[in-house]
């Protein structure tokens, strides 16, 4: 009786370390999810690409890339794996700023601690490139000890012609 619970008892040990082994062979970093999201309408071009994978990454062969709707590169050759993430599944890259409207595309390459690689593609949209506009006339501006700003300097001195002109028309 001993000898069966001895067999059974390594069997069932057998059974679990294989299926441990196994699930530890088909372990890749799969792609789970990404900020813009894969065929995502965005308003305006973000300035970095945040993709998530299922497992661990390798630095050492995970690439992220994207491109422009022409085909040109569009990020800053800046593409990682974020190792301020611990569990190394995310990777991260910088876009150009001012990008055009249009469809982008993220290329990305991830390589598992076990060494299994897995590449794909996947694409958002841009509505509208992102607008640089003037700062608008703040009081930081304005003379901070006395004075006068020059274009009311200017204002005024046109105030004084015109007024002079004025006045010399109606004495003729």
């Amino acid at each position: 009786m001993l000898n069966g619970r001895r067999i059974l008892g390594a069997g069932a040990l057998a059974l679990i370390l294989s299926l441990s082994l196994a699930s530890i062979a088909f372990a890749h970093a799969e792609f789970v999810s990404a900020v813009p999201a894969p065929n995502s309408i965005v308003a305006r071009a973000p300035s970095v690409v945040k993709a998530t994978y299922s497992g661990a990454i390798d630095p050492k062969g995970a690439s992220i890339t994207v491109t422009g709707p022409n085909g040109a590169r569009v990020d800053l050759n800046d593409g990682h794996v974020d190792l301020n993430n611990p569990d190394r599944t995310t990777m991260l890259v910088s876009l150009k700023p001012g990008l055009p409207a249009g469809k982008y595309t993220v290329h990305w390459t991830t390589l598992a601690m076990d060494g299994d690689s897995l590449t794909d593609t996947f694409v958002f949209t841009v509505l509208a490139p992102v607008m640089v506009t003037k700062p608008a006339m703040v009081a930081s501006t304005l003379p901070k000890a006395g004075g006068v700003p020059d274009e009311l300097a200017l204002l005024g001195g046109f105030a004084l012609v015109a007024a002079g002109t004025a006045l010399r028309r109606r004495r003729i």
